[in-house]
């Protein structure tokens, strides 16, 4: 890994619009639930449910091309699951400038 082309980068970091993040969260498009979606969560039983599925997407750049594409993408979808069963915050914020480039300081304020 290493910083400025576009290989996610070595810092723990997400981003929309930032393209040196090892996480991207690509935005647009992000689809409000349509009609039969909103009836179906409110017409299932008291079960507590998530919101409908959003269109959007996540690209991964920190995984290496020599690792096992499927212990990686199961150990991706088990951490994501965790978090949703969980309800865990996302409480780091969206970097809109690359990591390596920033001070110390700056790093503090994104994090």
């Amino acid at each position: 890994m290493v910083d400025g082309i576009w290989s996610g980068g070595t810092w723990i970091a997400w981003g929309t619009h930032n393209r040196e993040t090892p996480v991207r969260l690509c935005v647009p498009p992000t689809y409000p639930p349509t009609t039969a979606q909103t009836q179906a969560s409110s017409a299932q039983s008291a079960v507590p449910t998530a919101d409908p599925p959003s269109g959007n997407h996540f690209e991964v750049k920190c995984v290496d091309g020599t690792s096992s594409p499927y212990l990686a993408f199961s150990g991706l979808l088990g951490a994501g699951l965790f978090g949703i069963q969980s309800r865990s915050s996302l409480i780091e914020k969206d970097c809109s400038a690359a990591a390596a480039t920033m001070t110390e300081a700056e790093r503090e304020q994104w994090a």
